[in-house]
């Protein structure tokens, strides 16, 4: 098929249905309705019958737009400051866009403490972090990461240098002190993280500042 062809909308509608009223089926006796067994079986016969519409949106083209809609979640709270008009009368006031109605700015009214309800809605329960970090700066080995990324930028302009004792020499040295990432698919030679090579090699070459 064609790179940006996915599938044919109509088929994958089909296909979802098929499979969640299967699904319902499957849990019959699991599900609180106010049908008998007769009812059940007409609501499944009439499931069938609908034409189901199943979305299916184009990838973002950029990873900028995906930054975008995600620092709207991660570096934003519930509602700003500029957002709260007054407190009067034991409600609260503030502005809010109307998607439906062209985006236009509008004014709505709650009660204190429906407001601070729904604002609470928008605090994450214990334990549970908004932003997770990766790579050096994953939480289990953050600490060590961190060091041996200085360590590099201290030895950065170091130059790496393999062993001259052969393809053999090399493998050898380079899986005692590497972890092993796998078989290469092209000569089946044996995959070694870089980052830990260089890494290995400098601490060797430079042993006594190291020390130090």
């Amino acid at each position: 098929t064609h790179p940006r062809y996915f599938a044919p909308v109509r088929e994958l509608s089909e296909w979802f249905k098929n499979h969640l009223v299967k699904s319902i089926g499957a849990v019959k006796g699991q599900l609180e309705l106010p049908t008998g067994d007769d009812g059940f079986s007409s609501l499944l016969t009439s499931m069938q019958k609908i034409n189901w519409v199943a979305f299916a949106q184009p990838s973002f083209t950029k990873p900028d737009y995906v930054v975008d809609y995600l620092g709207n979640y991660t570096h934003k709270i519930a509602i700003s400051n500029h957002r709260l008009i007054k407190v009067e009368n034991g409600n609260v006031y503030f502005g809010w866009k109307d998607y439906k109605d062209g985006g236009s700015q509008k004014v709505m009214h709650l009660p204190v403490l429906e407001f601070i309800r729904r604002y609470l809605e928008h605090i994450l329960p214990p334990n549970f972090y908004k932003i997770r970090h990766f790579g050096i700066f994953a939480n289990r080995f953050k600490a060590q990461n961190i060091e041996d990324a200085r360590e590099c930028l201290r030895l950065q302009d170091k130059e790496l240098e393999l062993s001259d004792g052969g393809d053999d020499a090399v493998k050898s040295s380079v899986l005692d002190s590497c972890p092993y990432m796998g078989a290469c698919r092209h000569c089946g030679g044996a995959m070694v993280s870089l980052y830990h090579l260089q890494l290995s090699e400098l601490k060797e070459t430079e042993l006594p500042l190291l020390a130090g």
